[in-house]
């Protein structure tokens, strides 16, 4: 649940910073166990701190986003293009 409330601040190119307390809030935790969570993923390389200096922690979530997009990728049958190949046969359609 903790990448989900992460992610939820994902709007744009920027990454995501909301701060641990508010993390720690709407997850019902005390803010000690959601920073051993936040430890967990960043251990296992499933997102990336990014300390800035007075001011709340960006999450870095790209490693989260490669492997998400390797499964999806895994489980993708062979009849039904990617999102390069579908990209590129576009690019070739004349009008």
């Amino acid at each position: 649940m903790l990448l989900v409330h992460i992610m939820a601040r994902k709007w744009d190119e920027n990454l995501p910073f909301p701060s641990v307390s508010k993390l720690a809030e709407e997850m019902g935790l005390s803010v000690s166990q959601l920073r051993a969570r936040l430890s967990t993923l960043e251990k296992k390389g499933i997102i990336k701190r990014v300390f800035r200096k007075g001011r709340s922690n960006c999450y870095d979530p790209t490693e989260l986003i490669k492997r998400l997009e390797a499964a999806i990728e895994s489980h993708r049958p062979n009849n039904i293009m990617s999102n390069q190949e579908a990209l590129g046969a576009m690019a070739q359609v004349t009008y």
